[in-house]
């Protein structure tokens, strides 16, 4: 790792293209390899998050809303006891 003070944008970038240049193949390829999986990974996530919320707001036996201010939160809650 180049231990320098960056002067210009320019000196950053071939700062940079040099160092990666230093990174080994294997681990690139492996970065390169595993990037599809992650990316599939969190778009499932993602889904089954939107999935999951659009369960809850469909559901009339939950008596469920999306609270959007504090007030409200605190008046749902005096309701309840």
């Amino acid at each position: 790792m180049v231990n320098t003070k960056i002067t210009s944008v320019e000196h950053l970038k071939s700062v940079l293209f040099d160092e990666w240049l230093k990174v080994p193949s294997e681990i690139v390829k492996n970065m390169i390899e595993s990037m599809s999986l992650s990316v599939l990974k969190l778009r499932a996530t993602i889904l089954d998050v939107k999935n999951q919320i659009i369960s809850l707001k469909s559901s009339p036996s939950l008596d469920f809303k999306i609270l959007s201010t504090e007030e409200e939160i605190y008046a749902k809650i005096a309701t309840k006891f």
